[in-house]
């Protein structure tokens, strides 16, 4: 298959990675042998995209110090089959795959372009695509294109390890789509997301393992340096709502992952989500609408993508209370 279409590239990856990334809140009870998320073998350890909990875990919203496997309680569940028409997107998407490993979305001046070959790869587009393949059922060690996906993951780390420790990017590349759209750091944002995702899938290769932990760990510093004083990362962009939202996740994925985050970021972050909601008249995106292009369904989007992991925590409180009424019922009767 021939790829031509670098717009279609980028939308692509970008609904098979976002339909990846909306998981992240929700749980998955522990096997009889206490590993939990997706890819469980016997002994508790997690080879397919969950992070380890084998001895391990914190319970409820506890970070550990980077590098300890410690997670929090939420896990990535196991991925559900994709339908058979989606295949051709990721032939696609492989085939439109720059031979250092990345992808590219093209430049937001020359949107003509239409030759995914003859654009400059970046590490945003490059974490959506690799996210897409995950989501496929692919990893850097199996699956059919698990080529496609190491040489993503190298890539990345790659881009990672020799952008600056200061500053919030991790790339000299501007004027892509993704930054025009979504703000000028999302790269970071999205390769926090994918080093996340794809950190446990690298157990087969210790090395590289430690550099993709290495490179997951740069990323947070940064996203933590970065935030705004309203608790948000508006840095110029389109949209810039849906990047807060982004390094929101980026963050919440880490814990997953067993990194250290700073928990007084990550609730700055979730109460900026939280305050464009109007909870007496329903309505979002007032707080945020300069940062949403004026446009609600962005900011109730970005918000709700935001707050996925309380509203999964209410949610298993009312399981948990409804558990526990039914007990003190069946002791009555």
């Amino acid at each position: 298959m021939k790829p031509n279409k670098p717009t279609l590239l980028l939308a692509g990856a970008a609904f098979a990675g976002l339909m990846l990334s909306a998981c992240v809140s929700r749980t998955q009870p522990p096997s009889s042998d206490g590993c939990r998320g997706s890819g469980c073998t016997a002994g508790g350890s997690n080879t397919a995209g969950g992070a380890n909990t084998d001895n391990n875990s914190s319970g409820n919203g506890g970070t550990g110090a980077a590098g300890a496997g410690t997670t929090i309680g939420h896990e990535l569940p196991e991925p559900g089959p994709i339908d058979p028409f989606m295949d051709k997107a990721i032939e696609y998407l492989v085939a439109a795959q720059h031979e250092n490993g990345g992808w590219g979305g093209g430049s937001h001046a020359r949107q003509n372009e239409r030759d995914p070959h003859a654009v400059q790869v970046d590490p945003g587009s490059t974490s959506f695509a690799a996210m897409a393949l995950i989501r496929a059922g692919h990893t850097p060690f199996s699956g059919k294109y698990k080529d496609a996906v190491l040489k993503a993951t190298k890539y990345v780390v790659g881009a990672v390890e020799e952008a600056a420790e200061e500053g919030p990017r991790i790339t000299s590349l501007q004027g892509t789509q993704l930054q025009s759209k979504l703000g000028q750091i999302i790269d970071t944002s999205m390769a926090s997301q994918f080093l996340a995702r794809v950190l446990p899938l690298t157990e087969p290769d210790p090395t590289l393992q430690k550099r993709v932990e290495a490179a997951l760990d740069k990323c947070i510093r940064k996203i933590e340096a970065s935030q705004g004083e309203d608790g948000g990362w508006t840095t110029q962009g389109w949209a810039p709502v849906l990047q807060s939202s982004m390094n929101n996740q980026a963050l919440e994925l880490a814990q997953v992952a067993g990194r250290k985050v700073d928990e007084t970021v990550l609730k700055r972050s979730r109460e900026y989500q939280r305050r464009d909601v109007d909870a007496n008249t329903g309505s979002v995106g007032g707080a945020k609408a300069s940062d949403a292009a004026g446009v609600s369904f962005y900011a109730g989007a970005a918000t709700q993508r935001a707050t996925a992991k309380d509203a999964s925590e209410v949610e298993r409180a009312l399981e948990r209370a409804k558990e526990k009424g039914n007990r003190a019922a069946q002791r009555k009767g």
